[in-house]
């Protein structure tokens, strides 16, 4: 089987990126990442490395690996923009929102509810998918691009 050069096992990899989506969504202590994996208590056989920083991603909310060990993380941008819920204060809404089972009753609830929050909202602000990448194969991203945006639809 041919391996990308870079390439590490898989559960490695699993374990660096959950880490660092965990350091880069803010559910850890702030500060920078290195400091926070500090403060990490851990089996003594387990390294943890930062993967990439903040300034390479914005608020990812999932992630996901290809065969060459490049990463593939969704960005939602619209956080306190955009994104609406019943834990969000739109309690209004809460019965229509738990009964959706498909796109068209999705839709029908945003027509039903356009009077409060108008559908500019949901599409003024689009989600983006980042690719990091490790081109020198030193564990940490240092390749970081745009590989899709325009996700703006309801």
């Amino acid at each position: 089987m041919n391996r990308h050069p870079s390439a590490t096992p898989l559960a490695s990899i699993l374990f660096r990126v959950s880490i660092t989506f965990l350091l880069l969504t803010g559910q850890l202590m702030a500060g920078p990442a290195e400091d926070q994996i500090a403060a990490f208590q851990r089996p003594k056989d387990v390294e943890v490395r930062v993967f990439a920083s903040d300034e390479q991603l914005n608020n990812p909310v999932a992630i996901c690996l290809d065969p060459k060990g490049r990463l593939f993380a969704a960005e939602s941008l619209r956080q306190q923009a955009g994104v609406y819920g019943t834990a969000g204060g739109q309690k209004f809404w809460t019965m229509d929102d738990y009964t959706t089972t498909n796109l068209e009753q999705r839709r029908a609830m945003y027509v039903k509810w356009e009077h409060r929050i108008p559908a500019i909202e949901y599409t003024r602000i689009s989600e983006r998918i980042r690719l990091l990448e490790d081109t020198d194969g030193d564990g940490r991203a240092d390749k970081s691009t745009t590989f899709a945006e325009g996700f703006n639809d309801p």
